[in-house]
């Protein structure tokens, strides 16, 4: 999954590369760097605490209102 600067994101539990007391918490991707053979694309996101490089795949959008669908029944 690909992010851009300004886009709010999440650090999964489970995360190897992250440190434990971020996961589940919230950030903005500040930078982003690009992947190559060897290493993935990688994001410095910056919490609260100070900022912090993770890889995508440890990173999950937020979720907000407009990203709910709901059905209505007549």
């Amino acid at each position: 999954m690909r992010f851009e600067a300004g886009e709010t994101v999440i650090v999964m539990a489970g995360s190897v590369h992250s440190p434990f007391y971020l996961q589940g918490e919230s950030g903005m991707v500040v930078e982003v760097s690009g992947s190559s053979d060897y290493v993935p694309e990688h994001y410095t996101i910056q919490f609260e605490n100070g900022s912090h490089i993770l890889y995508g795949s440890e990173l999950r959008r937020e979720k907000n209102e407009q990203d709910v669908t709901y059905e209505l029944k007549v």
